[in-house]
């Protein structure tokens, strides 16, 4: 699941942590997403990647694969998306 948004260290945490508890795995794109505080945005952010299991890279670092057997690609690596349905 790819997550963006506003408010990293409240509604994009909360959705993260939801996602993760039903099994998805978390990207988030470091420039799409905003904190109004950005020390609290970057501790968020630090949460998601050491609590929650997400990767984390600026947009441009996403390459979106829309042939069988693509998916998802970070700096080279594939990443599986899936989790529930």
């Amino acid at each position: 699941m790819i997550l963006t948004g506003i408010g990293t260290e409240l509604c994009v945490l909360f959705t993260a942590n939801d996602a993760y508890m039903r099994d998805y795995h978390l990207v988030v794109p470091s420039d799409c997403v905003t904190a109004i505080d950005p020390i609290e945005g970057d501790l968020a952010i630090g949460r998601m990647v050491k609590l929650l299991q997400a990767d984390v890279c600026p947009s441009t670092d996403l390459v979106l694969g829309r042939t069988e057997g693509s998916g998802l690609h970070m700096g080279g690596k594939d990443l599986q998306l899936g989790g529930a349905p």
